[in-house]
């Protein structure tokens, strides 16, 4: 199914309308805070305590933090795995990268790619790629993990 695109003159309307949207919530949202410090001060006042102290207004994250994400998602991955070596259920494949760094470290000279593909094909390690030799030569020249010994030639980076 085909994307339906739009043009700029949508997409300015578009716009517009979430600009108008966001404008309505952060008015609802002055007019709760009102709200609550209006209650607050009504039971301050049926308590007896000072009216019109001050309350603390919870500030608003502005983006979610997309550091602990990715930890949470990285501990639940490791949990995962821990409990699937538990139980002697299978556990995901190494990928291609790991395959391919796999297979770099284990030779005691640098490969080139056709032979990177062979032994990749080898090992069992499956690719959806039309063509494999172009992937993985991409990924060699692209991670910081590998490095381009002569031309056509790759071995792992020392570190």
């Amino acid at each position: 199914m085909a994307k339906a695109r739009k043009t700029v003159a949508e997409l300015g309307k578009l716009l517009a309308e979430a600009a108008k949207a966001i404008d309505v919530l952060r008015a609802r949202r002055k007019a709760l805070a009102e709200d609550v410090t209006a209650l607050s001060a009504e039971i301050d006042q049926m308590r007896g305590e000072t009216v019109g102290a001050p309350v603390q207004e919870v500030p608003v994250p502005a983006k979610p933090a997309r550091k602990k994400a990715a930890k949470k998602r990285i501990r639940r991955v490791a949990k995962a795995q821990k409990a699937a070596k538990k139980s002697g259920r299978k556990t995901r494949r190494p990928g291609t990268r790991e395959a391919m760094l796999e297979i770099l470290r284990a030779s005691e000279k640098p490969l080139r790619v056709a032979q990177i593909v062979e032994r990749l094909a080898a090992s069992g390690c499956k690719t959806k790629s039309v063509n494999p030799k172009n992937m993985v030569g991409a990924m060699l020249a692209q991670s910081a993990d590998f490095e381009r010994v002569a031309r056509g030639l790759y071995a792992v980076k020392k570190r």
